[in-house]
């Protein structure tokens, strides 16, 4: 069950990416877009999938000194569930974001 909600969410990510990305000129130099990540292991799949690099590459600012501003949803009730390597996880996707000039936004509902 787990694997075949892996290969679900790698399909939606990709598909979302490449709508998005196929709409790139019509954008804008700094559009806002929200994110799902609630958890680390969510939040991974931007370590992990190969279009989420591509997908960031092709997002980072046009305008030096331009943000975008992708947000990541964190659970209010969720404290305890963003322990230990769960937290990491969601730093290191946040990190890649910013590595590319693209401004983050954590809020909690």
């Amino acid at each position: 069950m787990a694997h075949e909600a892996g290969s679900w969410m790698l399909i939606g990510s990709e598909t979302a990416a490449r709508s998005i990305l196929g709409n790139r000129d019509h954008l804008g130099d700094a559009p806002v877009f929200w994110t799902r990540e609630q958890r680390g292991e969510e939040a991974a799949t931007w370590l992990f999938f190969g279009h989420k690099r591509r997908y960031l590459e092709r997002m980072a600012p046009r305008t030096t000194g331009r943000h975008q501003r992708p947000g990541i949803l964190r659970p209010r009730d969720g404290d305890c569930l963003l322990a230990g390597i769960r937290t990491r996880l969601l730093f290191l996707a946040i990190a890649l974001m910013e590595s590319f000039g693209i401004r983050t936004w954590v809020t909690n509902g």
